[in-house]
């Protein structure tokens, strides 16, 4: 009896002995190892974690530049769809010119603008003389 009392305080001794310890004993994992792969996997998780958290930043950083890129692409066809509202209110201005104008040729006789295509023809070739000579 007093065998089977040694060698249980003997095992009951070493376990409590070996609970500090980082390793298993056998298949009991000790206090030490629990906290060892607790502390292990707690520095893993912080770790993806950073390195996941530096990658969202990139790629908020490079959505932030690709909507500065389309914001001034948006201003700049603002600034072109302006112009072509512009052009195109000029054309209809300069078209309701053109038929008021065409209106205003209709009542001159033939024979006066035949002698004011003669008097613009004249004219532009005098113009047509090269600088410094002598009409």
């Amino acid at each position: 009896m007093k065998y089977r009392l040694v060698i249980t305080l003997i095992l009951v001794l070493g376990i409590l002995v070996s609970c500090s310890t980082t390793d298993p004993i056998w298949f009991i994992a000790t206090p030490g190892y629990v906290d060892a792969q607790i502390a292990s996997s707690e520095e893993t998780m912080r770790l993806e974690y950073e390195r996941q958290l530096v990658q969202k930043d990139r790629e908020i950083a490079r959505l932030q530049r690709e909507l500065e890129e389309q914001r001034a692409v948006a201003d700049e066809l603002a600034g072109l769809v302006d112009l072509v509202h512009r052009i195109d209110a000029d054309n209809h201005e300069l078209m309701g010119l053109a038929d008021q104008y065409e209106a205003e040729l209709a009542r001159i006789p033939n024979e006066t603008l035949q002698i004011l295509v003669e008097l613009l023809s004249r004219h532009l070739e005098g113009q047509r003389t090269p600088v410094g000579e002598s009409r």
